[in-house]
């Protein structure tokens, strides 16, 4: 009999799915924006005051902010399938993608270590590069998500914002971030969210046929050689 074995391959396709479905939303957004005409009716009928601070406003630029979120809501949601598939969950229960593997608590580098599945050691290095506790060189990816969420973050498309009014200088703290970069360092986390998932895949698929294997390699002591004639 072909395939894989395990309790767990059902469920964590079911998380394969949402991711896949995620990441096509996330994907389309981006491509929407590199690529459609800027609707200029829809940027009307919204009635944005016009403050001339070149702060880009309206649904476009908002395709662009979503796919960013919604990466980073693909890789947290991974680290929550791993730990529930390997049993891996931190001491605190708080699982986000960049952070919750702690390896060097409660002797958890151990824990992972005993899978000796390649799939999570490629998780593994997609995560360093993505947490500034480790001077991951995409850690600022993760901080930009953090102000999207919880700061005030402006996406302008000239070299410098321009701001006639000063309307940024009551803010306290501002968030600033060009068009052009913005676009390109989006296509990057595109490219690294995709590699987690090819690798939680691996991962799943990696746990399942070591599984199959045991199962193979194990015979009941009340099977005899007969058994097999």
């Amino acid at each position: 009999m072909s395939g894989v074995v395990g309790d767990f391959v059902v469920p964590m396709e079911i998380v394969l799915n949402r991711l896949k479905s995620e990441f096509s939303f996330a994907r389309r957004l981006y491509f929407e924006y590199v690529n459609n005409e800027r609707n200029h009716e829809l940027l009307h009928e919204s009635c944005f005051s016009e403050l001339f601070n070149d702060e880009l406003l309206g649904l476009d630029v908002e395709k662009l902010r979503t796919a960013f979120r919604l990466c980073f809501g693909i890789l947290d949601k991974i680290g929550v399938a791993i730990c529930q598939l390997c049993d891996l969950y931190p001491p605190n229960g708080n699982v986000y993608f960049q952070s919750f593997w702690q390896l060097d608590r409660d002797n958890r580098r151990g824990k992972f270590n005993k899978h000796k599945n390649p799939g999570l050691l490629a998780l593994y290095s997609i995560a360093t590069d993505l947490n500034d506790k480790k001077h991951g060189e995409w850690s600022f990816l993760k901080n930009w998500r953090n102000n999207l969420e919880h700061e005030f973050v402006v996406v302008y498309k000239s070299e410098t914002p321009s701001d006639i009014y000063n309307s940024y200088g009551f803010m306290k703290d501002m968030i600033f971030i060009k068009e052009e970069e913005f676009i390109e360092h989006l296509k990057r986390l595109l490219q690294l969210t995709r590699s987690a998932i090819f690798s939680f895949v691996f991962t799943v698929r990696d746990k399942a046929m070591n599984e199959k294997k045991d199962e193979l390699l194990y015979i009941p002591h009340s099977i005899t050689r007969k058994d097999y004639l």
